[in-house]
């Protein structure tokens, strides 16, 4: 715990600020390692998985292992005014404004350093990284148009009832599925952290 500290100083300060005395926290870690090796005694050596019960779940549960296709991306927003948002219309202003961004960007613009400086969304500050996004994972009609562009390319101005997007198309990662060997060890954990908690709570 101490380690998670940059100094010895702070990890005294944080002491102090949950009103404990270093002999009482010593106390309270040991109490919980106590309860952690009662836990793994109890629980996880009596817990087995059985290699069939492993391929079963594979065999009932295709879906979890099958991954759509991805797409890297970073996307720059405009709003429109609450009126034009109220109101259900264009506004024709904002869209100017995207429509000349766009044409910078196709120019050669940097898209993160316009993100930081024009786009109006939390992932301004990032350059308008979103990361990886699978496919379904957006509004349809930006999802259509997102993975139907090639890598690195920019996407026309986007509009949804709240603003106008533009995004930049990152790495694409086609859809794929996990054979057994891949997920045999993901499901025999997951299956030992419910027999485990079975266990636990019976």
């Amino acid at each position: 715990f101490k380690s998670q500290f940059p100094k010895p100083e702070e990890f005294e300060q944080e002491l102090k600020r949950s009103g404990l005395e270093l002999a009482e926290f010593r106390q309270r870690i040991k109490e919980r390692l106590a309860i952690m090796k009662l836990h793994q005694y109890e629980i996880h050596g009596k817990v087995t998985i059985p290699p069939e019960e492993v391929e079963q779940y594979f065999k009932d549960h295709p879906k979890e292992f099958a991954q759509k296709e991805q797409v890297k991306l970073w996307g720059l927003t405009l709003r429109k005014s609450e009126e034009a948002i109220q109101k259900g219309i264009m506004d024709e202003k904002a869209k100017r404004k995207a429509e000349d961004l766009v044409a910078q960007l196709k120019k050669g613009a940097d898209f993160e350093a316009l993100a930081k400086k024009e786009s109006q969304d939390p992932r301004a500050g990032e350059g308008g990284l979103i990361g990886l996004v699978q496919k379904g994972g957006m509004i349809e009609s930006i999802d259509q148009i997102i993975f139907s562009l090639p890598e690195g390319s920019i996407s026309d101005v986007l509009e949804t009832e709240e603003g106008y997007h533009i995004f930049k198309i990152g790495a694409k990662t086609p859809a794929s599925t996990k054979t057994f060997k891949e997920a045999k060890e993901e499901i025999r954990e997951k299956l030992f952290r419910q027999k485990a908690h079975e266990r636990f709570v019976s």
